[in-house]
């Protein structure tokens, strides 16, 4: 596989970051905008009209998402999970974390704003060797953004731990994201390592089957209107924290509501108020929305 200068400066980079805490950098101002992010994340141009997936594409995108998570350190051991969400336990809820204890804004690319929908996922390798598995179900709904500045970027937040329920077949999967950081943010890709617990509850007896701890590195990036595509790289242990296993798993989803502003955090607070906070901090007051009034993308 070529690997162009330029994805091989950017893999040189991730290797850089990744050795280092994460830090919280301020975006470059734009001389065309009174804000910062206009030019890295606007993705306007250049999108296809139709809805029609490119195989060649898709398969192109795929390859380049393997090649740019090759280089990425892994954790040899995670912290243990608690004793009373390990397997054989009757799960309850409240022996689960408190969510939301801190939180952090972030920009994202235009493309990725709304809510997303993915039925089904696809492991195509394990243990470094790849596989032909079918796609099984992996249901889940997935909101990206929730404010706009001033020059119309579109910024999320991650509040941690985050606590989600996914749907599968036998179980309801409640997983648990400890560790979010972004690598890569720009107009082609985002590429985000976290690390989450996910713990498998049977839906007939209310016992933990199941409990599994993964660190991941996550490439996602734009496929055609209204569809991403991810690629993740991903290294699971068990619940004591031992490393058992490695895989490459990809999905498709699929764009059903466009970008809206939030009114509330997870926690329940006010996210315009949040946000604009966080801009002050950061130094960035330039980019505090004027007005709320319509933002709709």
């Amino acid at each position: 596989m070529k690997i162009t200068k330029l994805r091989l400066l950017q893999l040189i980079l991730l290797i850089i970051i990744n050795q280092y805490p994460y830090v919280q950098s301020k975006p470059v101002a734009d001389k065309n905008c009174t804000g910062y992010l206009q030019p890295l994340l606007d993705t306007d141009k250049g999108k296809p009209a139709n809805n029609q997936i490119n195989p060649q594409m898709a398969s192109k995108l795929l390859q380049g998402a393997i090649a740019l998570t090759a280089s990425i350190k892994y954790e040899t051991r995670l912290k243990p999970v608690p004793t009373n969400l390990r397997t054989g336990m009757h799960f309850d809820e409240k022996n689960l974390p408190k969510p939301n204890q801190s939180l952090e804004w972030f920009a994202l690319p235009k493309w990725l704003g709304g809510t997303w929908y993915r039925k089904n996922e696809r492991i195509i390798a394990k243990d470094n060797m790849y596989t032909l598995n079918p796609e099984f179900l992996s249901e889940i709904y997935m909101v990206n953004g929730s404010q706009l500045d001033r020059c119309g970027n579109i910024w999320g937040y991650r509040s941690l731990p985050s606590i989600t329920s996914i749907n599968s077949r036998d179980y309801i999967v409640q997983n648990m994201l400890t560790y979010f950081k972004i690598l890569i943010c720009n107009n082609n890709e985002l590429v985000v390592k976290s690390r989450s617990v996910q713990i498998y509850v049977n839906k007939l007896t209310n016992l933990i089957d199941r409990v599994k701890q993964n660190e991941s590195v996550t490439v996602t990036k734009f496929l055609v209107k209204n569809q991403i595509q991810s690629y993740s790289k991903v290294q699971w242990y068990n619940e004591l924290g031992y490393n058992i296993a490695n895989d490459q798993r990809t999905y498709t989803a699929t764009k059903i509501k466009n970008f809206a502003i939030d009114n509330e955090l997870e926690n329940g607070e006010s996210a315009v108020d949040n946000f604009k906070a966080y801009l002050t901090r950061m130094g960035l007051t330039k980019l505090i929305p004027n007005s709320y009034k319509v933002f709709f993308h």
